[in-house]
């Protein structure tokens, strides 16, 4: 005959496991799906910062063959390039916004040019 304490501690360690089993893999499917989201959400990062480097690079390029900048332009510029820096972008475009900050701005050009 089996002893009854020994069938109550074999019962409590049972249940303890399924307990303890259950949030276990709870925590493992949510690990799955966070790791699935980390995944998209380093591909939609890279999206963005492809978006936001192209972007930079073709308003710079407007603003070059342009011979000039408008405030706004250096402004909405400057924004994305310190946007795209703080996002982990891998300066691609640093040497052209290094020539940008040198373009004239468009009043600076017309009196160079009228002079």
């Amino acid at each position: 005959m089996q002893n009854p304490l020994k069938k109550i501690i074999e019962w409590v360690a049972d249940a303890l496991v399924e307990k303890i089993t259950e949030p276990i893999d709870t925590i493992n499917k949510r690990l799955d799906r966070l790791e699935h989201l980390h995944e998209q959400d380093a591909a939609a990062l890279e999206a963005d910062l492809s978006m936001m480097d192209d972007r930079i690079c073709f308003l710079i390029g407007v603003c070059r063959r342009r011979g000039y900048t408008t405030a706004d332009e250096r402004r909405r510029v400057t924004r994305l390039h310190d946007a795209y820096k703080a996002r982990g972008g891998n300066h691609g475009e640093e040497n052209e916004y290094a020539v940008f900050l040198t373009l004239p701005t468009q009043e600076e050009y017309e009196r160079r040019k009228g002079a």
